[in-house]
């Protein structure tokens, strides 16, 4: 059953309506004190102890064959609404306001046909949740979250935790049935809302992004043989070949989507760092702008993950470039894998790229932050760039810096390129007037990044918060361009906000959409994602929870996050569906859906 909003049409009965036209979880917690159960009367077959199952997908048919028999709505156990379903329709006298007590007045319920997907991606038919992977997320959270809030068709036990997402791709057999596992489940805030509760309490997007680095959990399957499922049937691998980007999910899979990617080789590149080429499964990092990076998901071997910045790529391969920290926890288990492992990814992130132009390119970096630099050097001799590049680059000394060689032979098939290399360590000049002894001063990094006399050039640097700090100071007292400074710090993952933070000025403020419409804004009217949908807009978005960054928008004035976003949001932009204003807004205007 859905309950529709009124503001999308929907699509004749047979046919899948996104979810978008429904209340749901989302958007209303307290829709999870509410159940609906079919009844079916005397000729529908009713079991001896006169009660009927619940509908569910795996069941059978609980009305009669032609179509009659009861709905029952029930909150908190108690049935507050029944109606009788004729030809598998029904309308019932209450509405969810009544219901719930929170929701607005909408059109008169209706109950779809068995078989019409109610799902938010049209080409789903079962989900998947391993309990493994809800305990490793309960121990890493400290509390433990209840299976059920993730609602799956299937609940598996015997994987290891994260492992479900290798499978995506491949197709299992489950009994007598067969299932083509399709995408990752990346999950919105229907699951912060306690099961049978009627409020939010846990921020599990966040949970899920800080812990793990991405926002799935569980994975959609499509039928692909019909059979029987049981409970205790077990699950075996019938087909490992992964799917292309192409066809009805091509767009489930984008670069946030976890996924595993296959270790082609792993070489020591010094004493302290290893390089490791990975093989992507849908080709996406192969794609990976210079200057861009990838997430390394720890999955069941290791909690946590790690960005690392792609240091070259090839037509069917990506390489990172990997410091072991001797006393770390992450960096000795990547430097550990071999030849064929497989390893959650994700990515390309980052906008800290080089783009195309004729501008001079400074780049400054220090010890394992030179992966950037190998990268767009690379790029800039494959393309035979004409450009105006320097590069700085500090180290312990020279054994320590990982693949500059190449760096320098990239150098030497530019036409204006000059290196330095600033050894911190060692007593003995090695060959070469490019290097330097001592840690770079002020004055060296002015003379770096000086450009020409006609334009300021475009800075990229990487390395330690304090060496990015000096830096960026730099190029500020030089009175350079700072939206061409491209900084690249090392990065850990946050702490995540399992709760919302409160409202702390109440406004009331006006927010412009564009044009001249605009609203009023108090603490009651929610999130800013919450004020475009009630004002008719329908924004983008998926999450909900400031994970995805699906409802990024241009916003003028004043905002204040209630959640510290996960997602990367790009300059200018808010992610609206954890922000309220803390003045009055301009916002550039979504699509207005019609009121019919």
């Amino acid at each position: 059953m859905g309950i529709a909003t009124g503001q999308i049409p929907m699509q004749p009965r047979g046919i899948w309506t996104t979810y978008d036209a429904f209340f749901a979880l989302t958007k209303s917690p307290a829709l999870g004190m509410i159940r609906a159960r079919l009844v079916a009367d005397a000729r529908g077959g009713v079991r001896g102890n006169g009660q009927a199952e619940p509908s569910s997908m795996g069941g059978g048919p609980l009305l009669a064959a032609d179509g009659s028999g009861t709905l029952e709505i029930s909150r908190a156990g108690e049935l507050i609404a029944s109606a009788p379903v004729v030809d598998g329709l029904v309308q019932l006298a209450g509405t969810p306001r009544e219901w719930v007590g929170e929701l607005d007045e909408v059109h008169p319920l209706t109950l779809e046909e068995a078989g019409v997907s109610l799902w938010d991606v049209e080409t789903a038919q079962v989900s998947i949740v391993n309990l493994a992977t809800v305990r490793a997320l309960s121990a890493a959270a400290g509390v433990d979250l209840d299976p059920d809030r993730f609602r799956a068709n299937v609940y598996v036990e015997g994987w290891e935790p994260w492992a479900e997402l290798s499978v995506v791709g491949k197709r299992i057999r489950i009994g007598d049935a067969e299932l083509e596992i399709f995408a990752p489940i990346e999950r919105c805030r229907a699951t912060s809302a306690r099961p049978g509760g009627s409020e939010w309490d846990i921020n599990v997007p966040a949970l899920l992004g800080a812990h793990v680095g991405h926002g799935s959990c569980g994975v959609y399957a499509r039928v692909c043989i019909p059979g029987d499922v049981r409970p205790g049937d077990t699950i075996r691998e019938v087909c490992g070949e992964h799917r292309h980007l192409e066809g009805p999910d091509s767009d489930l899979i984008s670069s946030g989507t976890p996924r595993a990617a296959t270790v082609l080789k792993a070489l020591p590149s010094t004493e302290e760092t290893v390089s490791i080429e990975l093989v992507d499964p849908y080709g996406l990092l192969e794609h990976a702008r210079p200057g861009q990076y990838l997430r390394i998901h720890g999955g069941d071997a290791v909690r946590g993950w790690r960005n690392y910045t792609i240091s070259a790529t090839s037509p069917s391969s990506v390489r990172i470039t990997i410091r072991r920290e001797a006393d770390g926890r992450f960096s000795p288990w990547v430097c550990g894998l071999g030849a064929d492992d497989q390893v959650l990814v994700s990515g390309p992130y980052g906008d800290a790229v080089l783009s195309e132009g004729t501008t001079p390119i400074a780049i400054a970096t220090a010890g394992i932050g030179i992966t950037p630099a190998l990268r767009i050097m690379q790029h800039l001799a494959s393309t035979g760039s004409s450009r105006t590049v320097s590069v700085m680059h500090v180290a312990r000394s020279r054994d320590a810096v990982p693949h500059w060689g190449e760096l320098e032979s990239a150098a030497a098939a530019l036409s204006d390129c000059t290196v330095t290399l600033f050894l911190t360590s060692e007593d003995v000049v090695p060959m070469g007037s490019s290097v330097r002894m001592g840690r770079p001063g002020r004055e060296d990094f002015k003379a770096q990044l000086s450009g020409d006399a006609r334009r300021d050039p475009d800075i990229f640097v990487c390395g330690p918060q304090t060496f990015v700090a000096d830096v960026v100071d730099v190029a500020r007292d030089a009175g350079l361009d700072e939206s061409r400074i491209h900084r690249d710090p090392f990065y850990s993952p946050p702490d995540p906000m399992l709760q919302r933070r409160p409202v702390t000025d109440p406004g009331p403020f006006t927010v412009r959409w564009g044009g001249d419409d605009k609203s009023r804004w108090t603490p009651a009217s929610g999130d800013l994602l919450q004020l475009a949908e009630r004002s008719g807009r329908r924004v983008p978005s998926t999450c909900r929870s400031g994970i995805c960054g699906t409802c990024a928008t241009p916003v003028q004035g004043d905002t204040a996050y209630l959640v510290e976003p996960f997602a990367e949001v790009p300059a200018g932009c808010v992610l609206l569906c954890v922000a309220v204003p803390t003045s009055d807004l301009t916002i550039e205007d979504p699509h207005k859906e019609s009121q019919s």
